[in-house]
């Protein structure tokens, strides 16, 4: 399976989940390293442009297309099943993750996105013994169109 993340060119070589594990996250409590990423390429950009101001988009990021082996299996929270308005409550998504990553059960987490509900992000665990099987197999600039600086 092939996800992708975007980042600055600094860490674009990194995949440790490090930068989660320093400020905590939506699906991560500070100090627990996660590896966020998405669906589709679309869904992405969604998700780094949201952390945006108006008018800002980075001149330098790179679209990161990151391979899970095959043979993993998925754990999933789907957005049908998850709590209503869990998008509001970062202690109960944090929560969940932090299950997750704390019990190494799996390596992969599939959660539905707070921007498109109907489409997934990718929770990858650092701390799950396979981990270091999923690598980067392509990385390319991204080049985004200037008008999504209006929004």
């Amino acid at each position: 399976m092939i996800v992708y993340r975007i980042t600055n060119e600094t860490y674009k070589n990194d995949i440790s989940g490090n930068g989660a594990a320093l400020y905590g996250s939506r699906w991560n409590s500070r100090g627990l390293p996660l590896l966020y990423t998405s669906q589709f390429i679309s869904l992405s950009i969604l998700e780094s442009l949201v952390h945006l101001k108006k008018g800002e988009i980075p001149p330098t990021q790179y679209l990161l297309h990151i391979e899970i082996p095959d043979e993993n299996e998925v754990a999933e929270i789907s957005y049908k099943k998850i709590k209503k308005n869990w998008e509001q409550e970062p202690d109960y998504t944090q929560w969940l993750g932090d299950q997750f990553l704390q019990n190494k059960q799996n390596l992969v987490l599939k959660v539905p996105s707070a921007i498109v509900r109907q489409e997934s992000n990718f929770l990858l665990n650092p701390l799950h013994a396979k981990f270091k099987k999923i690598r980067i197999v392509f990385s390319e600039l991204l080049q985004l169109d200037k008008r999504l600086s209006q929004y």
